[in-house]
């Protein structure tokens, strides 16, 4: 390891390894280490009180500060914890705060680094930058931007569309990054003598280096800030010269490495795996697995195939904590629901928002090619001239091109995908989903096969439980997390739902009578809906039991959303404490599905509410009764269309490949929030209205049905409501005298 003398009066030593920087071999390290964080705790001295100086000039461009070594020996998580210190304890100048928020890519890296715009252009990649399809640059900039959650990339699309071309960016721009840093070690806080890796993962090593090494290395020996040397000692040399350079030129590369595929500056591998075993050991930065199908088509069971993939994440996630250079990628075209894959990338992947999915048609993705299909607004044209239906399959059927306006009429809406009849090249779409529709909907449509069972086939069960006679919001309200919480819904919704009477205000139908309320909460882009329902006797007997028939009456349904803001969950716990303290109303239960409304809960109980955990998910007995009522006819609800399509939506699938077991999840697809499709491929509104009438049955002592419901006899107006109010004034001994 070559040594040289920085300077004449200096006694430091620099080691010229990428590894490391100039340290001086009397300076106690862990000695240092020590006393900063011994200092965040207690009084500044020396460390500290040096530390901000070198931060300064470090933050200024000094070369040589970054070689102090009270500076090196620190990882990036000690450097941010003495920056707090320092920041809390008002140690830090105006000059240096104003430094560290403008410029702090110079702790850890040579030059600043390229955003993902900037790396998509002809500085780094030359003539390929103006080759990258639209819809490619929009994913990629999108997954890797910093303000985002982004972590697992799931891309599922039509074949062609560049999914393993936008895997091979990703990976580049890591590459750059990482050549870009001081010590990758430091950065990632881990031991000086890890060796990172960028893992490629197929069934096998060959199908690997197909799909991902090959156009990886055409790609990098066409890209301008790429350049490849032909040994791996070459590339050693061209480390240390970079280790003293002040500004980073070129990423170098080469093939000519013994261990590794490729192997980039700054000692950044690049392996391809094909098992999970295989991936035993490594620090891994990404990890890509392609093709699922493949794996299926080789004998992997959905147990190895899922722990292969659960592995790499696991082994990311414990390596890199979150960080924002750690990803998986997993790059796969649709397959089939039958298997364990599909099924997470469709049904459990949009649960977290860790997530990054690419899903859908070309056509949806790429619009332009498909102009005769759109109107002005990129609305889809669901015209036979133009297009044509295709039936996705389930309940039996297998997917099949619907020929004519009255075949498509036998199915519902939802369980068709339109098609348009040709793209811009004049691409005879029709004949080729006819010859094989399966094939067809998975390869140009993006959905996988054997889509699950649909709950409520007949779109005529659904629309019978709506009654226009019962008083409903048809609509979206809005509650942005920016906005004060108090009475934020309450002031939307009160005049529509209640009527003021001797200055209070009262529920517009039957106010005195025990409700339960059901809440799907969501932080951010879906809704949040609250539901509120309570239990009448029909005019019918039971013929098994002679007793009444229990009628369970959904009395309002509220859809909240944000826009692209935050949905304000405190909102919702001063709602319910306004329709008690405010609206009169008599809730003994509310329900909640989910962790976000832990806080909501304790709130509630502590004001006396009985409040339940009700998850819709983790078990099918919630919706199973929901839906059994529903079928048998002993469930209403004021018009909604939200939560009609949400119904019209919900479909069974498997739960577990190798058990059999099912759960109600919904159709996949874009959620509109207006028109006659509001709430179709969600179900956020019937989830809070099921919970709502679960409630309702599992406290039947708590919800007596003693007022009769009468279908045909539905009063709302504000005198009968005035008239209940004074009955039950006068029963609890208030006698109203106006």
């Amino acid at each position: 390891m070559a040594r040289k003398k920085l300077n004449d009066d200096s006694s430091a030593i620099q080691i010229v390894n990428p590894w490391t920087v100039n340290v001086d071999p009397n300076f106690d390290c862990d000695k240092f280490k020590h006393d900063v964080n011994k200092e965040l705790k207690t009084a500044p001295n020396l460390p500290l009180q040096e530390l901000k100086f070198i931060l300064a000039d470090v933050l200024s461009g000094d070369p040589d500060a970054v070689k102090r070594p009270e500076f090196a020996c620190l990882n990036f998580s000690a450097i941010y914890a003495a920056i707090e210190w320092l920041t809390n304890n008002n140690e830090i100048s105006d000059q240096l705060k104003a430094d560290l928020i403008t410029e702090p890519w110079r702790l850890s890296f040579k030059s600043k680094p390229p955003t993902p715009e900037e790396f998509l252009t002809d500085y780094y990649l030359g003539d390929l930058a103006e080759t990258i399809y639209p819809t490619v640059r929009k994913w990629f900039c999108e997954i890797l931007d910093p303000l985002k959650p982004y972590r697992d990339i799931i891309l599922s699309s039509y074949i062609g569309s560049g999914k393993s071309y936008l895997t091979n960016l990703i990976n580049m721009f890591t590459a750059v990054h990482y050549a870009l840093m001081y010590n990758p070690w430091k950065f990632f806080s881990l031991s000086p003598s890890t060796v990172f890796v960028l893992t490629f993962g197929s069934f096998s090593q060959k199908k690997a280096s197909e799909i991902y090494i090959e156009p990886l290395t055409l790609i990098l020996e066409q890209a301008p800030f790429f350049e490849k040397v032909r040994t791996h000692e070459l590339l050693r040399r061209k480390d240390i010269e970079m280790s003293n350079a002040q500004k980073l030129e070129k990423v170098y590369w080469t093939s000519a490495t013994p261990t590794s595929e490729l192997q980039f500056s700054n000692n950044l591998n690049v392996k391809m795996v094909a098992s999970a075993n295989s991936i035993i050991g490594m620090t891994m930065i990404t990890f890509a697995l392609t093709e699922i199908s493949f794996f299926y088509e080789n004998g992997w069971s959905d147990e190895k195939l899922m722990r292969f993939y659960s592995k790499g994440k696991q082994r990311i996630n414990s390596r890199l904590h979150g960080n924002y250079y750690g990803r998986t990628i997993l790059d796969s075209s649709p397959g089939s629901l039958e298997n364990a894959i599909d099924q997470y990338i469709w049904n459990d992947a949009p649960l977290s928002k860790l997530n990054y999915i690419v899903s859908g048609s070309r056509w949806f993705h790429i619009k332009e090619d498909y102009p005769s299909f759109y109107d002005e607004n990129k609305n889809e044209i669901h015209d036979f001239s133009v297009a044509f239906p295709l039936f996705k399959g389930g309940n039996g059927k297998v997917p099949t091109v619907c020929d004519s306006p009255e075949e498509a009429e036998t199915y519902d809406p939802v369980d068709l995908l339109w098609v348009p009849r040709y793209d811009i090249y004049n691409q005879n779409l029709y004949d080729q989903a006819r010859e094989n529709p399966l094939e067809f909907m998975r390869d140009f449509g993006g959905i996988p096969a054997g889509m699950q069972e649909r709950i409520f086939y007949d779109q005529a069960i659904v629309d019978a439980i709506f009654n226009n006679s019962l008083k409903n919001l048809d609509y979206v309200i809005n509650a942005d997390s920016l906005a004060e919480p108090e009475h934020l819904i309450w002031d939307q919704v009160k005049d529509t739902l209640f009527y003021k009477v001797l200055d209070k205000y009262y529920f517009n139908y039957k106010p005195d009578i025990p409700r339960a309320i059901g809440v799907d909460q969501s932080y951010a882009e879906d809704i949040c809906s609250i539901a509120l329902s309570h239990v009448e006797r029909d005019t019918r007997l039971d013929p098994t039991t002679g007793e009444p028939i229990p009628i369970y009456v959904t009395d309002f349904t509220i859809n909240i959303h944000a826009g692209t803001g935050q949905i304000n969950l405190d909102a919702i716990r001063y709602f319910i404490l306004d329709l008690v303290n405010i609206g009169n109303m008599n809730i003994r239960a509310v329900a909640f599905d989910n962790f976000q409304s832990i806080p909501t809960r304790q709130a509630l109980k502590r004001f006396g509410l009985e409040v339940d955990y009700c998850s819709m998910d983790k078990t099918n007995q919630p919706y199973l009764t929901f839906v059994d009522l529903i079928f048998k006819k002993r469930y209403v609800c004021g018009k909604n269309t939200i939560l009609k399509n949400n119904l019209k939506s919900l479909q069974m699938m498997k739960r577990n490949t190798k058990k059999g077991t099912y759960k109600v999840e919904h159709t996949k697809g874009e959620v509109p929030l207006v028109g006659e499709q509001a709430g179709k491929n969600a179900k956020d509104t019937s989830d809070a209205a099921g919970a709502s009438v679960y409630e309702l049955t599992l406290y039947p002592e708590r919800f007596i049905p003693y007022s009769l419901w009468d279908p045909n006899v539905i009063d709302r107006s504000y005198n009968t409501v005035k008239n209940d109010v004074m009955k039950q004034l006068n029963v609890m001994g208030k006698t109203v005298y106006r």
